[in-house]
């Protein structure tokens, strides 16, 4: 893999990565109420596979219009690993060393009625919502451990969508 891939893939994933630690804060500080909306979440996910292939629609204007699977994966990536990374780490200094107890008790609230409500929108059994209500009990959205296993899921689901942005963008074998 080339210099230019790494370098133009961290930087747009440092671009992306700001950008949304930004916005989280925002949300945090001044609009707790935006945490459960379904849109921000998705406008996130925009966010991050426009950022990705367009990192990979510039390494492949940099490699003369000929890129293959790998150099068009790795481009992909590089941009969402270091975007998430940045965020977990936003995150962390947000919700741990930022907001105060009784806002971070709220978003807890928050979340966890977003869940519960979410479950019943999808049917699930009363015995169901029953067990992740006595799971709520001792969740802390705001554990380090929390944040980067939420971190390393979201990666987990940018990278199949980089590995189908990957196939679609590749155009030597």
């Amino acid at each position: 893999m080339n210099d230019f891939v790494k370098k133009t893939a961290a930087k747009n994933g440092l671009i992306l990565g700001t950008l949304l630690t930004f916005l989280n804060a925002y949300i945090y500080f001044y609009n707790n109420s935006l945490i459960s909306n379904i849109g921000i979440g998705f406008f996130f996910l925009l966010l991050f596979i426009a950022c990705g292939i367009f990192s990979v629609l510039k390494v492949k204007s940099l490699s003369n219009g000929k890129i293959n699977f790998r150099t068009t994966f790795s481009a992909y990536f590089i941009t969402i690993l270091t975007a998430h990374a940045l965020i977990a780490l936003g995150l962390i200094i947000i919700t741990n060393l930022l907001i105060s107890p009784e806002i971070a008790e709220a978003i807890k609230k928050m979340i966890i009625d977003f869940n519960i409500n979410t479950l019943k929108l999808n049917n699930a059994s009363q015995k169901d919502i029953a067990n992740a209500i006595q799971l709520s009990k001792n969740y802390n959205p705001f554990a380090i451990t929390e944040i980067l296993s939420g971190s390393l899921k979201y990666l987990l689901r940018d990278s199949i969508i980089g590995l189908v942005v990957a196939a679609f963008f590749r155009n030597t074998k």
